[in-house]
């Protein structure tokens, strides 16, 4: 009975063909993974990065708010305004934790 050709890790070529096999299976599952992430990040990226640049823009207009005369419209002292300041920032950083 002949016996099939050893190689030197003491697998047969067939053995050897399966092993050739899910390797290429594997490459192939890591290029679709790549290709799903890459897919996610150009969905995800520019939706968060329009997300952070309007919270950024609610921070800095609440000053401006001020100086085109907010506080005057609502009829507030100076006290009062930062009260309510001290709140919108309270519950903003409460608030934007759960959001990123």
């Amino acid at each position: 009975m002949p016996h099939e050709h050893q190689s030197t890790y003491g697998k047969n070529a067939s053995d050897i063909t399966e092993d050739v096999a899910r390797v290429e299976r594997n490459i192939s599952m890591q290029e679709k993974e790549k290709a799903l992430v890459r897919k996610i990040d150009l969905f995800l990226l520019p939706t968060i990065w329009l997300m952070y640049l309007l919270s950024y823009i609610d921070r800095t207009n609440i000053g401006n708010a001020k100086i085109a005369g907010m506080q005057d419209d609502l009829r507030l002292s100076s006290g009062q305004y930062s009260i309510s300041l001290i709140v919108f920032f309270i519950s903003y950083v409460i608030f934007e934790v759960p959001s990123k």
